[in-house]
């Protein structure tokens, strides 16, 4: 399911047609919908169950990201964050806290930021930018 100026709903199949199909409905995506994520979420319950994976692809903020979670956990939906910093993409704020809070949690997070490599960026997981934090931090790595 894809919620951007309008939803779009994919049933899950095998094969290639189907990466394509969902290649070009995330690529035609309008990324100005208006809905917030936490009522998508919440609009989608009754479709989702405990064996659905959510991927969740948003430069969402800590506390948006926190609501997300708490969600997914109840409604018991495997997740799977995108996260996209927006900062870099001269938008919104960092997500250093988001990623903080996120880098105890046992959920597969993704940490994307304008000019990567999204090959490698979505081969990483945040453990990675966490280790990679801590060397910035220190000042190991300019």
């Amino acid at each position: 399911i894809a919620w951007g100026g309008k939803p779009e709903v994919l049933s899950p199949q095998r094969g290639s047609s189907h990466l394509n199909q969902l290649m070009e409905i995330l690529a035609l995506a309008d990324v100005k919908g208006e809905s917030p994520l936490v009522e998508v979420i919440e609009n989608l319950e009754g479709s989702l169950t405990p064996q659905s994976i959510l991927i969740l692809i948003s430069p969402a903020g800590k506390e948006e990201i926190i609501t997300l979670v708490s969600r997914a956990a109840v409604q018991k939906l495997n997740i799977v964050i995108i996260l996209l910093d927006g900062s870099s993409f001269g938008k919104g704020t960092g997500q250093k806290e988001s990623l903080e809070w996120l880098t105890g949690k046992m959920i597969d997070t993704y940490a994307v930021s304008k000019g990567d490599e999204i090959e490698e960026a979505l081969d990483s997981k945040l453990r990675n930018w966490a280790y990679r934090h801590r060397q910035v931090s220190s000042g190991t790595l300019t």
